[in-house]
Protein backbone atom coordinates (compact mmCIF):
# COMPACT_ATOMS: atom_id res chain seq x y z
CA UNK A 1 0.00 0.00 0.00
CA UNK A 2 2.88 2.15 0.52
CA UNK A 3 4.72 1.43 -2.26
CA UNK A 4 0.88 2.26 -3.79
CA UNK A 5 0.57 5.37 -2.16
CA UNK A 6 4.36 6.30 -3.12
CA UNK A 7 3.49 5.30 -6.81
CA UNK A 8 0.15 7.50 -7.20
CA UNK A 9 1.96 10.47 -5.15
CA UNK A 10 4.56 9.92 -8.14
CA UNK A 11 2.38 9.94 -10.83
CA UNK A 12 0.46 12.80 -9.42
CA UNK A 13 3.09 15.19 -9.53
CA UNK A 14 3.80 14.08 -13.12
CA UNK A 15 0.26 15.34 -13.87
CA UNK A 16 0.96 17.97 -12.21
CA UNK A 17 4.21 19.12 -13.65
CA UNK A 18 2.95 18.13 -17.10
CA UNK A 19 -0.23 20.20 -16.90
CA UNK A 20 2.42 23.29 -16.02
CA UNK A 21 4.34 22.60 -19.58
CA UNK A 22 1.47 22.54 -21.12
CA UNK A 23 -0.08 25.85 -19.89
CA UNK A 24 3.60 27.29 -20.14
CA UNK A 25 3.38 26.15 -23.63
CA UNK A 26 -0.08 27.59 -24.59
CA UNK A 27 1.35 31.03 -23.13
CA UNK A 28 4.46 31.16 -25.34
CA UNK A 29 2.20 30.22 -28.50
CA UNK A 30 0.12 32.33 -27.73
CA UNK A 31 3.03 35.24 -27.22
CA UNK A 32 3.92 34.54 -30.84
CA UNK A 33 1.13 34.69 -32.55
CA UNK A 34 0.20 38.17 -30.64
CA UNK A 35 4.00 39.25 -31.28
CA UNK A 36 3.56 38.72 -35.68
CA UNK A 37 -0.16 40.68 -35.17
CA UNK A 38 1.99 43.72 -34.18
CA UNK A 39 5.04 45.16 -35.65
CA UNK A 40 6.61 47.43 -33.13
CA UNK A 41 10.09 48.14 -31.15
CA UNK A 42 12.08 46.40 -33.69
CA UNK A 43 10.60 46.50 -37.28
CA UNK A 44 11.70 44.71 -40.50
CA UNK A 45 13.39 46.96 -42.78
CA UNK A 46 15.99 47.33 -45.86
CA UNK A 47 18.62 49.94 -43.60
CA UNK A 48 16.19 52.71 -42.56
CA UNK A 49 14.03 52.14 -45.24
CA UNK A 50 10.35 50.58 -44.13
CA UNK A 51 7.90 48.94 -46.93
CA UNK A 52 5.35 48.29 -44.20
CA UNK A 53 3.05 49.69 -41.93
CA UNK A 54 4.28 50.16 -38.17
CA UNK A 55 1.29 49.12 -36.06
CA UNK A 56 1.75 48.22 -31.91
CA UNK A 57 -1.04 47.62 -29.74
CA UNK A 58 0.54 46.42 -26.79
CA UNK A 59 0.88 48.43 -23.78
CA UNK A 60 4.25 49.43 -22.30
CA UNK A 61 7.33 51.85 -23.52
CA UNK A 62 9.55 50.63 -26.55
CA UNK A 63 12.03 52.75 -28.72
CA UNK A 64 11.22 52.18 -32.63
CA UNK A 65 13.85 51.28 -34.09
CA UNK A 66 15.01 48.98 -37.57
CA UNK A 67 15.93 45.53 -37.70
CA UNK A 68 18.55 46.42 -40.20
CA UNK A 69 20.86 48.88 -39.03
CA UNK A 70 21.00 52.00 -41.28
CA UNK A 71 24.01 54.57 -41.35
CA UNK A 72 21.32 57.50 -41.95
CA UNK A 73 19.87 59.55 -38.67
CA UNK A 74 16.02 58.69 -39.97
CA UNK A 75 13.70 56.03 -40.51
CA UNK A 76 12.19 56.28 -43.62
CA UNK A 77 8.21 54.10 -44.04
CA UNK A 78 7.52 53.75 -47.99
CA UNK A 79 3.58 53.23 -48.58
CA UNK A 80 3.59 52.34 -52.55
CA UNK A 81 2.26 48.87 -51.70
CA UNK A 82 0.26 49.71 -48.30
CA UNK A 83 -1.73 53.07 -50.02
CA UNK A 84 -5.07 52.35 -47.99
CA UNK A 85 -2.98 51.82 -45.00
CA UNK A 86 -2.06 53.73 -41.78
CA UNK A 87 1.71 53.81 -41.80
CA UNK A 88 1.87 54.17 -38.12
CA UNK A 89 -0.54 53.29 -35.79
CA UNK A 90 0.14 53.43 -32.19
CA UNK A 91 -2.97 52.22 -29.57
CA UNK A 92 -4.03 49.90 -26.79
CA UNK A 93 -1.86 51.96 -24.15
CA UNK A 94 1.45 51.44 -26.05
CA UNK A 95 4.26 53.89 -25.43
CA UNK A 96 6.31 54.40 -28.69
CA UNK A 97 9.65 56.38 -28.84
CA UNK A 98 11.58 57.32 -31.76
CA UNK A 99 14.68 58.57 -31.67
CA UNK A 100 15.30 58.90 -35.96
CA UNK A 101 13.19 61.34 -37.48
CA UNK A 102 10.28 59.84 -38.70
CA UNK A 103 9.80 59.80 -42.71
CA UNK A 104 6.93 59.15 -44.76
CA UNK A 105 7.00 58.90 -48.44
CA UNK A 106 2.63 58.26 -49.49
CA UNK A 107 2.57 57.14 -53.14
CA UNK A 108 -0.68 56.15 -54.97
CA UNK A 109 -2.70 57.29 -52.26
CA UNK A 110 -6.43 55.98 -51.94
CA UNK A 111 -7.31 56.66 -48.49
CA UNK A 112 -9.30 58.77 -46.36
CA UNK A 113 -6.37 58.55 -44.32
CA UNK A 114 -5.22 59.21 -41.85
CA UNK A 115 -1.25 58.46 -42.47
CA UNK A 116 -0.14 58.25 -38.81
CA UNK A 117 -2.69 57.53 -36.02
CA UNK A 118 -2.61 57.31 -32.75
CA UNK A 119 -5.31 56.32 -30.72
CA UNK A 120 -6.82 54.42 -27.37
CA UNK A 121 -4.57 55.82 -24.78
CA UNK A 122 -1.49 55.16 -26.90
CA UNK A 123 1.44 58.12 -26.98
CA UNK A 124 3.92 58.45 -30.19
CA UNK A 125 6.87 60.67 -29.04
CA UNK A 126 9.07 61.91 -32.49
CA UNK A 127 12.13 63.08 -31.32
CA UNK A 128 13.77 63.51 -34.37
CA UNK A 129 10.55 64.76 -35.60
CA UNK A 130 8.08 63.62 -38.79
CA UNK A 131 7.93 64.50 -42.56
CA UNK A 132 5.20 63.24 -44.45
CA UNK A 133 5.44 63.89 -48.23
CA UNK A 134 3.48 62.51 -51.50
CA UNK A 135 -0.14 63.09 -49.88
CA UNK A 136 -2.80 64.49 -51.83
CA UNK A 137 -5.90 66.19 -51.84
CA UNK A 138 -8.92 64.40 -51.34
CA UNK A 139 -6.98 63.17 -48.14
CA UNK A 140 -9.63 64.61 -44.75
CA UNK A 141 -6.43 64.14 -42.20
CA UNK A 142 -2.90 63.45 -42.24
CA UNK A 143 -2.30 62.72 -38.75
CA UNK A 144 -5.09 61.98 -35.98
CA UNK A 145 -4.96 61.82 -32.21
CA UNK A 146 -7.93 60.32 -30.59
CA UNK A 147 -9.07 58.24 -27.81
CA UNK A 148 -6.68 60.08 -24.93
CA UNK A 149 -3.52 59.59 -26.83
CA UNK A 150 -0.56 61.87 -27.04
CA UNK A 151 1.80 62.76 -29.83
CA UNK A 152 5.07 64.56 -29.03
CA UNK A 153 6.81 66.39 -31.98
CA UNK A 154 10.35 66.77 -30.30
CA UNK A 155 12.23 67.51 -33.84
CA UNK A 156 11.15 69.99 -36.73
CA UNK A 157 8.60 69.06 -38.48
CA UNK A 158 6.75 69.30 -41.55
CA UNK A 159 3.46 68.25 -43.16
CA UNK A 160 3.19 68.49 -46.40
CA UNK A 161 0.17 67.61 -48.62
CA UNK A 162 0.06 68.43 -52.88
CA UNK A 163 -2.09 68.68 -55.56
CA UNK A 164 -5.01 70.72 -56.47
CA UNK A 165 -7.74 67.98 -56.70
CA UNK A 166 -10.21 66.93 -54.17
CA UNK A 167 -12.46 68.73 -51.80
CA UNK A 168 -13.59 69.69 -48.71
CA UNK A 169 -11.25 70.39 -45.91
CA UNK A 170 -7.68 68.91 -45.48
CA UNK A 171 -6.42 68.57 -41.97
CA UNK A 172 -2.87 68.54 -40.63
CA UNK A 173 -3.75 67.11 -36.96
CA UNK A 174 -7.42 65.88 -36.03
CA UNK A 175 -7.68 65.29 -32.22
CA UNK A 176 -10.84 64.55 -30.66
CA UNK A 177 -11.17 64.72 -26.68
CA UNK A 178 -8.84 64.19 -24.24
CA UNK A 179 -5.64 64.19 -26.16
CA UNK A 180 -2.44 65.99 -25.93
CA UNK A 181 -0.37 67.22 -28.98
CA UNK A 182 2.99 68.90 -27.57
CA UNK A 183 5.40 70.68 -30.12
CA UNK A 184 8.92 71.22 -28.89
CA UNK A 185 10.31 72.29 -32.21
CA UNK A 186 8.67 74.67 -35.53
CA UNK A 187 6.19 72.15 -36.73
CA UNK A 188 4.90 73.49 -40.47
CA UNK A 189 1.44 72.33 -42.48
CA UNK A 190 1.75 72.55 -46.24
CA UNK A 191 -1.35 72.91 -48.51
CA UNK A 192 -4.06 72.08 -45.91
CA UNK A 193 -7.03 73.83 -45.30
CA UNK A 194 -6.76 73.75 -40.92
CA UNK A 195 -3.32 73.12 -39.14
CA UNK A 196 -4.89 71.28 -36.10
CA UNK A 197 -8.89 70.43 -36.09
CA UNK A 198 -10.53 69.74 -32.73
CA UNK A 199 -13.59 68.19 -32.87
CA UNK A 200 -14.89 66.57 -30.01
CA UNK A 201 -17.41 66.72 -26.87
CA UNK A 202 -15.45 65.68 -23.71
CA UNK A 203 -12.96 67.85 -21.38
CA UNK A 204 -9.41 67.95 -21.41
CA UNK A 205 -7.89 68.27 -25.14
CA UNK A 206 -4.42 70.37 -25.15
CA UNK A 207 -2.25 71.48 -27.50
CA UNK A 208 1.08 72.76 -26.00
CA UNK A 209 4.33 74.59 -27.85
CA UNK A 210 7.41 73.26 -25.49
CA UNK A 211 10.86 75.15 -25.99
CA UNK A 212 10.64 77.28 -29.29
CA UNK A 213 7.80 75.22 -31.03
CA UNK A 214 6.47 77.77 -33.83
CA UNK A 215 3.08 76.37 -35.83
CA UNK A 216 3.31 77.65 -38.98
CA UNK A 217 0.68 77.04 -41.97
CA UNK A 218 1.43 77.70 -45.59
CA UNK A 219 -2.00 77.66 -48.04
CA UNK A 220 -4.24 80.33 -48.69
CA UNK A 221 -7.10 80.74 -47.05
CA UNK A 222 -6.17 78.65 -44.18
CA UNK A 223 -7.18 78.23 -40.63
CA UNK A 224 -4.10 77.64 -37.79
CA UNK A 225 -6.44 75.86 -34.99
CA UNK A 226 -10.21 75.05 -35.43
CA UNK A 227 -12.42 74.00 -32.51
CA UNK A 228 -15.69 72.94 -33.56
CA UNK A 229 -16.90 70.58 -30.58
CA UNK A 230 -20.07 70.53 -28.85
CA UNK A 231 -20.86 72.87 -25.99
CA UNK A 232 -18.98 70.06 -23.78
CA UNK A 233 -15.55 70.43 -25.19
CA UNK A 234 -13.04 72.64 -23.40
CA UNK A 235 -9.97 72.74 -25.30
CA UNK A 236 -6.48 74.28 -24.65
CA UNK A 237 -3.42 76.25 -26.32
CA UNK A 238 -0.61 77.00 -24.30
CA UNK A 239 2.70 78.52 -25.04
CA UNK A 240 2.62 78.65 -28.55
CA UNK A 241 3.15 80.74 -31.60
CA UNK A 242 0.82 80.62 -34.78
CA UNK A 243 2.05 81.89 -37.74
CA UNK A 244 0.12 82.11 -41.10
CA UNK A 245 1.87 83.14 -44.76
CA UNK A 246 0.28 86.24 -44.94
CA UNK A 247 -2.01 85.29 -47.77
CA UNK A 248 -5.61 85.65 -45.86
CA UNK A 249 -7.09 83.31 -43.90
CA UNK A 250 -7.75 82.94 -39.52
CA UNK A 251 -5.24 82.03 -36.67
CA UNK A 252 -7.84 80.26 -34.53
CA UNK A 253 -11.47 79.65 -35.31
CA UNK A 254 -13.90 78.68 -32.65
CA UNK A 255 -17.26 77.33 -33.80
CA UNK A 256 -20.35 75.88 -32.14
CA UNK A 257 -20.39 75.58 -28.15
CA UNK A 258 -17.56 74.71 -25.84
CA UNK A 259 -14.68 76.40 -24.20
CA UNK A 260 -11.49 77.66 -26.20
CA UNK A 261 -8.79 79.00 -23.75
CA UNK A 262 -5.54 80.11 -24.95
CA UNK A 263 -2.60 80.90 -22.35
CA UNK A 264 0.80 82.70 -23.81
CA UNK A 265 -0.33 82.45 -27.17
CA UNK A 266 0.95 84.77 -30.13
CA UNK A 267 -1.09 84.25 -33.62
CA UNK A 268 0.46 86.61 -36.61
CA UNK A 269 0.47 86.70 -40.37
CA UNK A 270 -3.78 85.96 -40.89
CA UNK A 271 -6.02 88.35 -42.26
CA UNK A 272 -7.98 87.18 -39.15
CA UNK A 273 -6.57 86.44 -35.65
CA UNK A 274 -9.18 84.97 -33.60
CA UNK A 275 -12.58 84.06 -34.89
CA UNK A 276 -15.28 83.09 -32.42
CA UNK A 277 -19.26 82.12 -33.30
CA UNK A 278 -22.17 79.79 -32.58
CA UNK A 279 -22.55 79.84 -28.86
CA UNK A 280 -18.56 79.31 -27.83
CA UNK A 281 -16.71 80.43 -25.31
CA UNK A 282 -12.69 82.00 -25.80
CA UNK A 283 -10.72 82.94 -22.95
CA UNK A 284 -6.91 84.65 -23.95
CA UNK A 285 -4.36 85.24 -21.21
CA UNK A 286 -0.71 85.04 -20.55
CA UNK A 287 0.23 88.23 -22.59
CA UNK A 288 -1.32 86.87 -25.66
CA UNK A 289 -0.48 88.58 -28.71
CA UNK A 290 -2.57 88.91 -32.05
CA UNK A 291 -0.93 90.54 -35.16
CA UNK A 292 -3.56 91.24 -37.86
CA UNK A 293 -2.94 91.50 -41.97
CA UNK A 294 -5.45 94.51 -42.70
CA UNK A 295 -8.39 92.54 -41.34
CA UNK A 296 -9.36 91.93 -37.83
CA UNK A 297 -7.97 90.89 -34.95
CA UNK A 298 -10.57 89.67 -32.88
CA UNK A 299 -14.05 88.81 -34.24
CA UNK A 300 -17.01 87.51 -32.23
CA UNK A 301 -20.26 86.86 -33.91
CA UNK A 302 -23.73 84.94 -33.11
CA UNK A 303 -23.98 83.96 -29.41
CA UNK A 304 -20.18 83.55 -28.93
CA UNK A 305 -18.94 85.04 -25.80
CA UNK A 306 -14.76 86.15 -25.32
CA UNK A 307 -12.77 87.28 -22.60
CA UNK A 308 -9.00 88.89 -23.21
CA UNK A 309 -6.82 89.86 -19.81
CA UNK A 310 -3.72 91.10 -20.99
CA UNK A 311 -1.94 91.16 -24.26
CA UNK A 312 -1.88 92.93 -27.54
CA UNK A 313 -3.82 93.52 -30.67
CA UNK A 314 -1.91 94.88 -33.21
CA UNK A 315 -1.99 95.83 -36.90
CA UNK A 316 1.15 94.92 -39.46
CA UNK A 317 1.86 98.29 -40.65
CA UNK A 318 -0.30 98.55 -43.79
CA UNK A 319 -2.70 101.01 -42.44
CA UNK A 320 -5.72 99.13 -42.61
CA UNK A 321 -8.08 96.83 -40.58
CA UNK A 322 -9.83 96.80 -37.41
CA UNK A 323 -8.54 95.53 -33.77
CA UNK A 324 -11.99 93.99 -32.30
CA UNK A 325 -15.38 93.57 -34.17
CA UNK A 326 -18.50 92.85 -31.63
CA UNK A 327 -21.18 91.55 -33.12
CA UNK A 328 -22.31 88.99 -31.15
CA UNK A 329 -25.08 88.79 -28.32
CA UNK A 330 -23.16 87.53 -26.03
CA UNK A 331 -20.51 89.47 -24.15
CA UNK A 332 -16.53 90.38 -24.80
CA UNK A 333 -14.34 91.65 -21.94
CA UNK A 334 -10.94 93.20 -22.47
CA UNK A 335 -9.11 93.90 -19.53
CA UNK A 336 -5.66 95.91 -19.42
CA UNK A 337 -5.89 94.89 -23.86
CA UNK A 338 -3.42 97.38 -26.03
CA UNK A 339 -5.58 97.44 -28.91
CA UNK A 340 -3.23 99.50 -32.23
CA UNK A 341 -2.34 99.75 -35.73
CA UNK A 342 1.11 100.40 -36.41
CA UNK A 343 0.97 103.10 -39.60
CA UNK A 344 1.77 102.14 -42.59
CA UNK A 345 4.68 104.07 -44.70
CA UNK A 346 1.78 105.99 -46.26
CA UNK A 347 0.91 107.30 -43.04
CA UNK A 348 -2.28 105.42 -42.90
CA UNK A 349 -4.62 104.47 -40.18
CA UNK A 350 -6.83 101.84 -39.23
CA UNK A 351 -10.39 101.83 -39.68
CA UNK A 352 -11.78 101.03 -35.93
CA UNK A 353 -10.06 99.91 -32.74
CA UNK A 354 -13.30 98.24 -31.80
CA UNK A 355 -16.23 97.97 -33.56
CA UNK A 356 -19.67 97.15 -31.89
CA UNK A 357 -22.55 95.94 -34.01
CA UNK A 358 -23.70 93.21 -31.90
CA UNK A 359 -26.73 93.18 -29.46
CA UNK A 360 -24.44 91.96 -26.35
CA UNK A 361 -22.29 94.10 -24.25
CA UNK A 362 -18.90 95.07 -24.69
CA UNK A 363 -16.52 95.58 -21.26
CA UNK A 364 -13.10 97.65 -21.88
CA UNK A 365 -11.47 97.49 -18.88
CA UNK A 366 -7.97 99.27 -18.85
CA UNK A 367 -5.59 99.52 -21.60
CA UNK A 368 -5.36 101.39 -24.89
CA UNK A 369 -6.56 102.33 -28.07
CA UNK A 370 -4.47 103.83 -30.66
CA UNK A 371 -3.64 104.49 -34.54
CA UNK A 372 -7.46 104.31 -35.71
CA UNK A 373 -9.66 106.86 -37.83
CA UNK A 374 -12.39 106.08 -34.90
CA UNK A 375 -11.39 104.33 -31.83
CA UNK A 376 -14.60 102.96 -31.07
CA UNK A 377 -17.44 102.81 -32.94
CA UNK A 378 -20.65 101.40 -31.54
CA UNK A 379 -23.84 100.97 -33.72
CA UNK A 380 -25.84 98.03 -31.01
CA UNK A 381 -25.51 96.64 -27.55
CA UNK A 382 -24.18 98.32 -24.89
CA UNK A 383 -20.81 99.72 -24.21
CA UNK A 384 -18.92 100.13 -21.17
CA UNK A 385 -15.66 101.52 -20.75
CA UNK A 386 -14.01 102.37 -17.13
CA UNK A 387 -10.68 101.77 -15.39
CA UNK A 388 -8.24 104.06 -17.11
CA UNK A 389 -9.19 102.85 -20.77
CA UNK A 390 -7.08 105.67 -23.09
CA UNK A 391 -8.23 106.22 -26.60
CA UNK A 392 -5.93 108.11 -28.77
CA UNK A 393 -6.89 110.17 -31.80
CA UNK A 394 -4.60 110.63 -34.72
CA UNK A 395 -5.50 112.37 -38.22
CA UNK A 396 -8.35 114.20 -37.04
CA UNK A 397 -10.36 111.12 -36.26
CA UNK A 398 -12.79 110.23 -33.61
CA UNK A 399 -12.46 108.61 -30.44
CA UNK A 400 -16.48 107.48 -29.52
CA UNK A 401 -18.60 107.44 -31.80
CA UNK A 402 -22.32 106.18 -30.48
CA UNK A 403 -25.14 105.71 -33.33
CA UNK A 404 -28.32 103.22 -34.74
CA UNK A 405 -29.41 101.95 -31.10
CA UNK A 406 -26.70 101.89 -29.05
CA UNK A 407 -25.82 102.46 -24.98
CA UNK A 408 -22.61 103.72 -23.80
CA UNK A 409 -20.97 104.25 -20.18
CA UNK A 410 -18.12 106.00 -20.09
CA UNK A 411 -16.67 105.98 -16.29
CA UNK A 412 -13.53 105.05 -13.89
CA UNK A 413 -10.66 107.38 -15.60
CA UNK A 414 -11.36 106.89 -19.76
CA UNK A 415 -9.68 109.26 -21.39
CA UNK A 416 -9.79 110.18 -25.07
CA UNK A 417 -7.21 112.52 -26.51
CA UNK A 418 -6.33 113.66 -29.76
CA UNK A 419 -3.77 115.51 -31.96
CA UNK A 420 -5.80 119.08 -31.90
CA UNK A 421 -8.25 118.17 -34.06
CA UNK A 422 -11.07 115.94 -35.04
CA UNK A 423 -13.96 115.20 -32.38
CA UNK A 424 -13.32 113.22 -28.65
CA UNK A 425 -16.81 112.11 -28.75
CA UNK A 426 -20.27 111.48 -31.41
CA UNK A 427 -23.34 111.22 -29.89
CA UNK A 428 -26.20 110.16 -32.72
CA UNK A 429 -28.37 107.06 -31.25
CA UNK A 430 -31.76 107.01 -29.70
CA UNK A 431 -30.67 105.33 -26.24
CA UNK A 432 -27.91 107.42 -23.44
CA UNK A 433 -24.80 108.36 -23.54
CA UNK A 434 -23.33 108.56 -20.03
CA UNK A 435 -20.36 110.09 -18.97
CA UNK A 436 -19.03 109.75 -15.30
CA UNK A 437 -16.14 109.83 -12.85
CA UNK A 438 -13.02 111.42 -14.08
CA UNK A 439 -13.93 110.66 -17.71
CA UNK A 440 -10.89 113.24 -19.84
CA UNK A 441 -11.34 114.51 -23.47
CA UNK A 442 -8.53 116.82 -24.15
CA UNK A 443 -6.86 118.15 -27.58
CA UNK A 444 -10.06 117.56 -29.94
CA UNK A 445 -11.62 119.99 -32.43
CA UNK A 446 -15.16 118.90 -30.06
CA UNK A 447 -14.92 117.79 -27.23
CA UNK A 448 -18.98 116.06 -27.65
CA UNK A 449 -20.85 116.70 -30.14
CA UNK A 450 -24.69 115.56 -29.75
CA UNK A 451 -26.86 114.69 -32.63
CA UNK A 452 -29.87 112.29 -31.37
CA UNK A 453 -30.68 110.58 -27.99
CA UNK A 454 -29.49 111.61 -24.34
CA UNK A 455 -26.46 112.66 -23.09
CA UNK A 456 -25.88 112.64 -19.65
CA UNK A 457 -22.30 113.58 -18.15
CA UNK A 458 -21.30 113.89 -14.38
CA UNK A 459 -17.25 114.60 -13.58
CA UNK A 460 -16.04 115.52 -16.77
CA UNK A 461 -13.39 117.59 -17.79
CA UNK A 462 -12.99 118.48 -21.11
CA UNK A 463 -10.00 120.53 -22.49
CA UNK A 464 -7.97 121.76 -25.13
CA UNK A 465 -10.19 121.80 -27.47
CA UNK A 466 -12.00 124.60 -30.26
CA UNK A 467 -15.32 123.72 -28.63
CA UNK A 468 -16.75 121.61 -25.80
CA UNK A 469 -19.95 120.55 -26.12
Amino acid sequence: MVMGCVFKHHVYLCVVSTAMLAGLSLITSHTKVYAQQTNCGTVDSTGDVVNEPIVCDRSGTMVLNTSSSGRGNKIEIKMSKHSDKEAVKIMGGADIIAIKKLTVTVTGWNGKGPVIKVDGGGKLTLKGGVEVTGVVKGVEKVIEVNGGGELMLMGKSTIKVDGSGGNGKVVGVQMGSMEKLMMMRDVTFEGVTEGININGSKEGVMVMGLGTGTMTVNGKGSVGIKVEGSGSIDATVMRLKIVGDRSGGKGVVMGMGGTLNMTSVGISGFETGVSASGKGMVEMMGNSTITFKGGTGLSVSGEANATMIGGKIVGDGSGTGTGVVMGSTGMVMLNMVNISDVRGSGGGTGKYGVQMTGEGTMVLMGGSIMGFETGVEATAGTLKMMGGTAITVTSGGTGLEVKGEAMATLMGGTTIKGDGKGYGVKMGSSKTLKMMGEVGISNVGMGVEVKSGTVEMSGVGISQVEKGV
